[in-house]
């Protein structure tokens, strides 16, 4: 019987590979199977993503996620590049080590597609001695982990003001490095002159400039063009 794969951008068939474990976009074997249960020959490198098959159903990751389309005979390629995961795991590595981070992630684009060409979790864990470890280090943190998107909004906010011609890029604000807002208190942290244009907002990451930049934009108008972004919309990542 032949099943049907998620139509998803980051995702494509490899029907001709004829094998029913997943592969990397250069056909680097991610998981094997000879009937005596799966490994893992890359081992820990991308085993969050990859994820871990027990004795009988997958348990996280591709393995758990996409299980009926590997179970119904079809192949799954990753558009993730081996090499490219395992250069991204290792600088997370060394950067989450730096910082004495509990965990971290990173995830490459490419650029003109959008598709994920690696997305690293610290720390990781060896999928072949999956027992060893414990299940919080399963977790693709790349892609299921939330978290509050902070000064990335600043780009998209100025982005949409400019669109609508709220702004302009030489346009100068007061910009003190405290400013009340109601009952708020709004603050920047890397020091910088008293009046800032627009760019230079975005140059300090001022959180003063952007309160000012917002105030002609409606609640609404701004929801608008955030969803239109993206936001809290599902990616279809499979």
């Amino acid at each position: 019987m032949s099943l049907p794969l998620p139509s998803c951008p980051n995702w494509r068939p490899a029907s001709a590979l004829n094998c029913t474990t997943p592969r990397s976009s250069g056909g680097t074997l991610l998981a094997h199977d000879q009937g005596q249960g799966r490994t893992y020959p890359l081992g820990s490198s991308g085993a969050a993503l990859v994820g871990l098959k027990g004795r009988s159903d997958g348990l996280e990751g591709i393995e758990a996620s996409h299980e009926t389309v590997l179970r119904g005979g079809q192949a799954v390629t990753l558009t993730v590049h081996s090499t490219l995961q395992a250069y991204a795991e290792r600088a997370l590595s060394v950067a989450a080590r730096d910082v004495n981070a509990d965990f971290g992630s990173a995830v490459i684009l490419e650029a003109h597609t959008g598709r994920i060409v690696a997305a690293a979790t610290y720390p990781t864990f060896d999928p072949n001695a999956w027992q060893a470890s414990s299940p919080d280090r399963w977790r693709n943190r790349a892609l299921i982990d939330e978290y509050e998107p902070g000064s990335v909004m600043k780009p998209l906010i100025v982005a949409a003001l400019l669109n609508e011609g709220l702004t302009t890029p030489g346009q100068t604000y007061d910009t003190p490095m405290r400013r009340r807002v109601g009952r708020a208190s709004i603050g920047d942290i890397v020091p910088h002159p008293a009046r800032l244009n627009t760019q230079q907002i975005l140059r300090y990451s001022s959180n003063v400039g952007i309160s000012e930049l917002v105030e002609p934009f409606t609640p609404q108008a701004m929801h608008g063009y955030l969803r239109a972004f993206g936001f809290g919309c599902a990616p279809a990542v499979g």
